[in-house]
């Protein structure tokens, strides 16, 4: 059966949890000296900016989906240590703490409202989203975030062959999860709201 309650209280929250992610790259792209965010229209929160249709019906549907990635310039984020893994790693850590704030407003309504009201199940939707999206993206698989902050611990050798095929990391995502991978992330996933929510 057709879950209309649960997909009015996925949408918003999808929409808020790709948002603060990519608008957290082009923020610290930013701060690094990197106006190339800014001049796409990229260093702010409305979401329009940032959603990708297909990648957020995708993502709704079938529970994998993507945004607009923003546009760095990385021989000007190379300048300052730390720069281009930093401004990678920005997304995951925007979305974990956006799932920490709505961990402690949950606790709070917790106190109030019926654990079955839908401001509860929104906001518990919310913390999921985030930490999932938090947690995939730090997979160190191109295109995704985790392979640009972890690459310079990988041997030299590896490194350069993922590279070479990096066009096909994203085949590579989605078989990882056709094979199950989902069972190994959800249970991170699970403890880390765990952690938020109830200790």
């Amino acid at each position: 059966m057709f879950d209309i309650v649960g997909l009015v209280l996925a949408i918003p929250a999808v929409i808020i949890a790709l948002t603060v992610h990519e608008f957290a790259h082009a923020y610290v792209a930013y701060k690094y000296g990197d106006y190339t965010p800014k001049a796409n229209g990229r260093l702010t929160l409305n979401p329009l900016a940032h959603i990708d249709p297909l990648g957020f019906v995708a993502l709704l549907l079938i529970k994998f989906g993507w945004a607009k990635p923003v546009p760095v310039n990385y021989v000007i984020l190379s300048r300052k240590k730390g720069g281009i893994e930093m401004t990678a790693l920005a997304g995951s850590l925007a979305n974990f703490g956006m799932a920490l704030v709505a961990a402690r407003i949950l606790v709070v309504f917790y106190q109030f409202i019926s654990v079955y009201d839908p401001l509860v199940a929104f906001f518990q939707l919310l913390i999921f989203l985030n930490i999932s999206l938090g947690v995939f993206n730090l997979i160190p698989i191109p295109p995704l975030d985790g392979y640009t902050v972890f690459r310079k611990f990988f041997p030299y050798e590896l490194r350069r062959t993922i590279e070479m095929y990096e066009y096909y990391g994203q085949f590579v995502l989605i078989i990882f999860l056709l094979l199950g991978g989902a069972n190994i992330l959800i249970p991170i996933v699970q403890f880390i709201f765990n952690l938020m929510v109830f200790a």
